[in-house]
């Protein structure tokens, strides 16, 4: 019969039937589950079928290593990857086939050896002070699996969690640090860790009934012509908390595009 919970705990293994999933958990603590968004009977199956990905078994456990199960999209194993940059989009390959190999093959991926400074770990929920900058800019080539620029994470917290829910691009503390730190430097703006000089304040832009003239086409093409109060309906997040973060940009920064002013008139014999 199948290996129950205890047997799994005791043997410090994840169940084979389930293996590629319990990988995409490997390194993180799986109580983020709920946290996530996942339901609870998802976060419960987690702990009883991923004891190894999931780091509850004693004494220490090598967590960076291949899959010796794994075949990607073009039937090739974890080792035919030893050398190549598996954060790149390949001809022949999906978004989503990328991240599982990432995900199971961190060590021909190179990801085992990544140095990480000291505060690596906690960097997922590191709250960082924004301060002005004079070379406060992102970079508008940035592209993350050759489709997600910087102006996609506008409003959301600035993780990978952003784009797909599930943390099958999570390795660990190494690898986080490799993802975030990248997505960070290249993004300085959109992930909110510099303050552009000279960049309207909230009340400026209701003053002046603009846009934030830095994201003004985020405003006009997040919202497409609909009700600011209706964008639950049109955008899909996939990270559930970043619901609050979103509308509070949008309002604060979009108040033209949002219809919360009314743009200042001058008598036709005067110029402002």
């Amino acid at each position: 019969g199948r290996t129950t919970s205890a047997e799994l705990l005791a043997e410090c293994s994840d169940d084979e039937d389930v293996l590629l999933w319990c990988l995409r958990w490997r390194g993180l603590n799986c109580s983020l589950a709920r946290s996530l968004g996942f339901s609870e009977s998802y976060a419960q199956r987690l702990i009883e079928r991923c004891p190894l990905s999931c780091g509850l078994c004693e004494g220490d456990a090598d967590f960076c290593m291949d899959s010796p199960y794994f075949s990607d999209e073009q039937g090739y194993s974890c080792s035919s990857w030893s050398g190549y940059d598996c954060t790149r989009l390949y001809s022949g390959y999906s978004r989503m086939g990328m991240l599982n190999i990432q995900a199971v093959c961190p060590f021909s991926c190179g990801f085992c050896n990544e140095a990480a400074p000291a505060d690596g770990r906690q960097l997922l929920g590191e709250q960082v002070e924004a301060v002005a900058d004079a070379a406060c800019e992102d970079d508008a080539e940035f592209r993350i699996l050759n489709h997600f620029m910087c102006g996609d994470f506008v409003g959301k917290t600035c993780t990978y969690s952003t784009i797909f829910l599930e943390p099958r691009w999570l390795l660990g503390p190494q690898a986080v640090y490799k993802w975030h730190h990248k997505l960070w430097s290249h993004c300085p703006v959109s992930c909110g860790r510099c303050v552009v000089p000279g960049r309207p304040t909230t009340p400026d832009l209701l003053l002046e009934c603009e846009d934030d003239p830095i994201w003004d086409e985020w405003c006009s093409y997040t919202i497409r012509g609909e009700a600011c109060s209706d964008w639950q309906s049109t955008m899909l997040l996939a990270n559930p908390h970043d619901a609050g973060s979103f509308n509070r940009t949008l309002f604060e920064r979009c108040p033209w595009t949002c219809g919360l002013c009314t743009p200042p008139s001058c008598p036709g014999s005067t110029f402002r």
